[in-house]
């Protein structure tokens, strides 16, 4: 009976594994697929902005290129469409990617549309509205990802492409007649993925590798524990159950000194005390695991706090770098450039925003921030705040204001982190706030304390979600706000105002939005000696 229960528990344990452990690389695998189409996409995307920037660049520079020192016209070969050849035929050379420019109807026959640009010119042709396609083929055998955007008719382009049709333009071809809008081809970009695909069948073979050596080192491990912990004790209980039973007593010194009466009352006394002593020793092994088991969770913890601070200061430098070098290239960019680089500048500021926040989350979560207080106006950091964060309520035209009550007393605090607290809710209270709201911070002084408050205008927080909001990685999701935020601002806050003793809440505004409000201590009254020592210093 106990092998036929080991065999049925390891058959039942080694079909639940296999099954999970493939469902498992079944999603990774199709999650890789998904994430390298994603990157090809981007890729992709990346270098049609280029090539259509560069066109742009000799569309509307083609009466300087076209005219020499006299100011006479002289066509020099570079209008849009040979700059774009020739960049794709460079681009070409150097790399594997395949850029070309294609229509219908070509005026080269180089540019004669293959078999997916063609179904590509189709879908822009019956979908104007379509603004991209792309999809995954096989050419001679190689895995290729193939995207193409639509090329529109802007007004620099029917200069030799517009009416009248068959008008000789200046590069010496009949025109076609487009008009404004009209769909004048698609630039094509082909990029091999078989690098890429067998490094994903690399990984994936690893990772089969891996479940098969892991699967054996658990059925082995589970096998083992079964056989110690279900199957010999299982067995043994049932021997002397059976013997005791059938009233055979030929059993070892020590089991006879727990079975040594004969009655039937001593007889179930017997078993239920080897039942109790059964009872204590798995209590004890328990006992043993669980403390095992919280000492593996504590080096768990230990190390995911160590991992998060690596990681989050070996992020913070390349981040710096980068908003520092997107600031500088800023300086240089106009049109799109400076579009994409403005947005490449606020999301690495909202990166480091957030890497900052973790890295200081996990700090207090640990104990390890300290607080380097002292006696503090409390009025000039909070105008400092306002200061700080003006430009940010200006591009939302956001009237920002600050309100300090004038016998606001002094308050122990840090001040660094106390301008950190304002920071996160002032900023907060803008992202949420519609354009053309109000953002209010002030100051009053309570009962042994300071209160100090950030109202907005904004849609306000919803009551059940108001002792969630100050949780780590939880974000109430609302309207107004452009981006949601990482949920650990809040989080931060109220680590760092219950650390100085405070304590943080929210509720309803007066005429709507939110009110947050947090306390800080008041400075006590000096006494004569701490006021001449404090002088002196």
């Amino acid at each position: 009976m106990t092998r036929k229960l080991s065999v049925q528990l390891m058959a039942g344990i080694t079909l639940t594994l296999v099954l999970m452990l493939g469902a498992n690389l079944y999603m990774v695998w199709h999650q890789q697929q998904r994430d390298l189409i994603t990157e090809m996409h981007g890729k992709a995307r990346i270098i049609t902005d280029q090539l259509i920037a560069t066109r742009l660049f000799m569309a509307r520079n083609q009466d300087r290129i076209n005219r020499d020192s006299a100011g006479h016209m002289e066509f020099k070969g570079l209008n849009p469409a040979a700059v774009g050849r020739g960049v794709g035929n460079i681009f070409g050379e150097i790399t594997e990617v395949r850029l070309k420019q294609t229509r219908a109807q070509v005026r080269r026959p180089e540019n004669q549309p293959d078999a997916f640009e063609s179904e590509a010119l189709a879908m822009f042709t019956e979908n104007p509205n379509l603004k991209e396609y792309f999809r995954q083929v096989q050419e001679k055998g190689r895995p290729v990802f193939r995207y193409a955007i639509p090329l529109a008719m802007e007004a620099e382009c029917l200069r030799c492409h517009g009416s009248p049709a068959g008008e000789t333009d200046i590069a010496g071809y009949p025109k076609e007649g487009y008009k404004l809008g009209d769909l004048g081809g698609a630039i094509s970009v082909a990029l091999p993925m078989d690098r890429a695909m067998a490094e994903l069948q690399r990984r994936t073979a690893t990772q089969v590798w891996v479940i098969v050596l892991v699967s054996m080192v658990s059925l082995l491990v589970i096998w083992w524990l079964s056989r110690r912990l279900v199957t010999k004790p299982l067995a043994h209980l049932t021997a002397l159950t059976t013997r005791i039973g059938e009233g055979d007593l030929t059993v070892p010194p020590a089991d006879l000194a727990v079975f040594s009466r004969s009655d039937e009352l001593s007889l179930v006394g017997a078993h239920m005390d080897a039942m109790a002593r059964s009872l204590r020793e798995v209590q004890e092994s328990l006992e043993e695991k669980v403390a095992e088991r919280t000492r593996e969770l504590q080096a768990a913890h230990q190390v995911q706090s160590q991992f998060l601070t690596t990681v989050s200061h070996e992020l913070r430098t390349p981040l710096t770098s980068i908003i520092a070098f997107t600031e500088l290239l800023r300086k240089q960019a106009a049109g799109k450039q400076l579009e994409y680089l403005d947005d490449m500048l606020e999301s690495s500021r909202r990166l480091l925003a957030t890497v900052n926040n973790l890295l200081d989350l996990n700090r207090l979560k640990a104990g390890r921030v300290q607080l380097f207080t002292d006696l503090i106006e409390l009025a000039p950091l909070l105008r400092g705040v306002e200061h700080s964060l003006r430009p940010l309520a200006e591009q939302k035209h956001i009237r920002l204001h600050t309100s300090v009550a004038d016998d606001l007393p002094l308050v122990l605090i840090d001040h660094h982190r106390v301008s950190q607290v304002m920071l996160n809710l002032v900023g907060n209270a803008i992202k949420f706030t519609p354009d053309g709201g109000t953002v209010a911070i002030s100051a009053v002084t309570g009962c042994g304390w300071v209160i100090v408050s950030v109202q907005d205008s904004g849609p306000g927080i919803k009551p059940e979600y108001r002792e969630t909001v100050f949780e780590a990685f939880r974000r109430v999701e609302m309207p107004g706000a452009q981006h949601q935020g990482s949920g650990l601002g809040l989080a931060v806050a109220r680590e760092l105002v219950e650390l100085h003793g405070g304590s943080i809440w929210v509720q309803d505004a007066p005429g709507g939005g939110s009110l947050f409000s947090f306390t800080l201590p008041k400075a006590r009254p000096l006494s004569e000696e701490e006021d001449v020592n404090h002088g002196s210093a």
